[in-house]
């Protein structure tokens, strides 16, 4: 096995940042994930892929919490510039993502008031009834044998 100079954590990080004036953003020239987070390879016994982010912030910021994940404040994945990340819950993360100021649906309709449907599985899921009933409607129209939970529960209890 070849045996390979260690290069320091700081010259591998600088070397894959590319800062963008007009913005502040610290672009990751490095690999990306296919959500556009940036990747930083790192080799023990195996290798293992850090998100190049979490990296930069614990070098420059220190240590993240456990239960904390960063929030990209500029909304631009590849970003690690660390005034840019906010250590934060899961919850609040969600609830300042792309999605969660969405006042509409695709179709078109609200994403407010009596055509809003959040889910006790996923409660900071938020779905559109219009499309709801319209997507069921198409389905039991398509499978007209399907059995709905009501009918094998009657069946069930007979």
């Amino acid at each position: 096995m070849a045996n390979y100079k260690r290069i320091p954590i700081s010259e591998r990080l600088e070397s894959k940042i590319m800062p963008i004036p007009h913005c502040g953003c610290w672009w990751w020239t490095g690999g990306l994930d296919p959500n556009g987070y940036g990747l930083i390879d790192f080799w023990n016994q195996k290798p293992k892929q850090k998100l190049a982010h979490r990296v930069v912030y614990e070098f420059y910021c220190g240590p993240i919490a456990d239960d904390l994940e960063l929030d990209h404040l500029c909304r631009t994945p590849s970003c690690v510039n660390p005034d840019h990340l906010e250590p934060v819950t899961h919850a609040v993360n969600m609830a300042r993502g792309i999605h969660a100021t969405k006042t509409h649906c695709k179709n078109g309709h609200p994403l407010s008031g009596s055509n809003l449907l959040r889910r006790a599985d996923r409660p900071m899921a938020r779905e559109c009834l219009a499309c709801r009933k319209d997507r069921l409607q198409k389905f039991y129209l398509k499978n007209p044998n399907y059995n709905t939970r009501s009918e094998k529960r009657a069946r069930a209890e007979t």
